[in-house]
């Protein structure tokens, strides 16, 4: 079921899941939601990973009629990171916890004002001059707000 919030779309949510990948091995997700806005798809969450964990971020695009993952943000309590093109060229940034105070802060604040730019640089310029781009960052707010709804780990 979709349910539309001006400009953003609820896709759905989930309680708990359980998953892989090559980078992090297994990991738990204890909650999570799509939130679909100006043509993409943004899933928040919380996810324990290995020795550690926290709220996660990945940003889907239709490319070629595929759903690919654009972007990940993981704001981790010991490592927090993102990636460009994480299904693909996997290039990460890893943030100094250090300096950083609210992940989910700095990952919306990079969303609100740099979004194309880094859709660009993950590898996928066509999606990044997209008008409907203009909907998904006038959405950060909601999307904001739903991610921190999300229960802690």
């Amino acid at each position: 079921m979709m349910v539309l919030c001006g400009t953003v779309a609820v896709a759905g949510s989930f309680g708990y899941a359980y998953a892989e990948d090559s980078e992090h091995g297994s990991w738990e997700t204890i909650m999570g939601e799509t939130i679909a806005a100006g043509g993409l798809e943004f899933h928040v969450e919380n996810r324990a990973v290995a020795q550690d964990g926290g709220p996660s971020m990945q940003v889907y695009g239709t490319v070629d009629g595929e759903r690919v993952q654009l972007l990940r943000f993981d704001m981790f309590q010991k490592i927090p990171h993102y990636h460009y093109a994480p299904m693909g060229a996997n290039l990460r940034y890893d943030l100094d916890q250090l300096t950083l105070d609210d992940g989910i802060g700095w990952t919306m604040g990079m969303l609100a004002t740099k979004l194309p730019q880094m859709i660009a640089k993950a590898g996928y310029e066509k999606l990044a001059a997209a008008e409907s781009l203009r909907d998904a960052v006038s959405a950060v707010p909601e999307i904001e707000r739903r991610w921190r709804a999300q229960r802690p780990l």
